[in-house]
């Protein structure tokens, strides 16, 4: 019986989880689409997943991540946000200053 109940629980939080995810990955896409590459965006969509499936710490870590990740990106810095997932990520275009 309790185990019923532990899976009807994780049941109601996936959509919550999916919904960030998906919201979090479209903003980083909008943001990375400037420049026409969308490798922190998808960086971010693996990261996140992983996280999740990790567990309830690693599903309550998830967003503080994301927003860090975000946050950088809309200051313009793609290292940064790609730093702050953990994960190595070559960023195959790199804007220069014009």
């Amino acid at each position: 019986m309790r185990r019923e109940h532990d899976l009807d629980r994780q049941r109601e939080q996936q959509p919550q989880s999916f919904d960030d995810l998906l919201a979090r990955v479209l903003h980083a896409a909008d943001l990375e689409s400037k420049d026409g590459d969308f490798q922190v965006a998808r960086a971010l969509a693996r990261r996140y997943r992983m996280q999740v499936l990790q567990g309830p710490e690693g599903e309550a870590q998830a967003p503080g991540m994301a927003a860090r990740v975000i946050e950088r990106l809309e200051a313009g810095d793609r290292s940064g946000a790609a730093r702050e997932m953990g994960e190595p990520v070559t960023l195959l275009y790199t804007p220069t200053a014009s």
